[in-house]
């Protein structure tokens, strides 16, 4: 995982937007291996599965800066359905 941005708004300060954050990661998928952007709240598809990237801590501070080893993501990986 590769993280692109993280504007998320601090915890400590008033923000007008929330921000995000965006990751870069591999996914394995019966086609192969493949580079995808995933965004905080935002579904991407594969041919068999549709995956979330639902949370993503620790929620940043303003004086504190986040080391990128400290970073923990949680994603929702479902199975499609035939259509």
């Amino acid at each position: 995982l590769l993280i692109i941005q993280d504007s998320r708004c601090p915890l400590d300060v008033v923000c007008i937007q929330a921000g995000t954050v965006q990751l870069k990661a591999k996914i394995l998928s019966g086609l192969g291996t493949s580079e995808m952007i995933l965004e905080l709240g935002q579904s991407i598809t594969t041919e068999a599965e549709s995956i979330t990237l639902t949370e993503v801590s620790p929620t940043p501070y303003s004086q504190k800066v986040i080391k990128s080893e400290e970073y923990r993501f949680t994603f929702k990986v479902e199975k499609r359905t035939a259509q």
